[in-house]
């Protein structure tokens, strides 16, 4: 189902990584005959103005749907770490809030971008949080965004942004932190 109307903001979709835990890139993995990384995008597109793509270790360019509100950027350091990857896809953006999910949470649903964005403005970040777990798409304004672009892109995106106290918004979707970085994760996304 396609959401109602599109977000004014980014969303920024993490892909870079080598799936070192999984033995494999995991990006690639197929789930109901599309490729892992589809199903974060697809959602992030369903539900924001504009989204970058952000890949590194493995070319994801032949499996982009066709999409005028998607970018695709390379982080050449993707082995620094996911901050520098957010780095990058930072540098590309237009709109001053953004969303950020990595790309191995294929189970996110829209309505969580929707149940975020409320907060858009009135406060410098907030994360979904649903069974008492934290979980993505995160949100960041200006605030927040000045942290990350200064950050040292070996830190944890979540500890450079703690000290503006980010707004915990509880959802109703377990996807938020059903993510996949071990075969053990993907046996029991793939069952159900």
């Amino acid at each position: 189902m396609k959401s109602p109307r599109l977000i004014h903001a980014c969303c920024i979709v993490l892909a870079a990584g080598e799936s070192a835990r999984m033995g494999r890139p995991k990006q690639l993995l197929e789930l109901d005959g599309k490729p892992l990384f589809i199903y974060a995008l697809e959602t992030a597109l369903a539900a924001c103005e504009e989204v970058i793509l952000v890949q590194g270790a493995v070319d994801l360019s032949e499996y982009l749907p066709p999409a005028g509100n998607l970018k695709l950027v390379t982080n050449r350091n993707w082995q620094r770490g996911m901050l520098g990857s957010l780095q990058t896809g930072l540098a590309k953006r237009r709109y001053p809030q953004v969303f950020v999910i990595p790309a191995d949470l294929p189970l996110v649903r829209w309505e969580t971008y929707y149940g975020l964005a409320d907060a858009m403005g009135k406060v410098p970040a907030a994360y979904p949080v649903c069974d008492g777990r934290r979980g993505h798409p995160v949100l960041m304004g200006p605030e927040a965004i000045s942290l990350i672009e200064t950050a040292d892109p070996g830190l944890k995106a979540m500890n450079v942004i703690s000290p503006l106290s980010p707004l915990a918004v509880e959802v109703e979707d377990t996807g938020i932190y059903r993510d996949i970085d071990t075969p053990e994760e993907w046996e029991k996304v793939r069952g159900g």
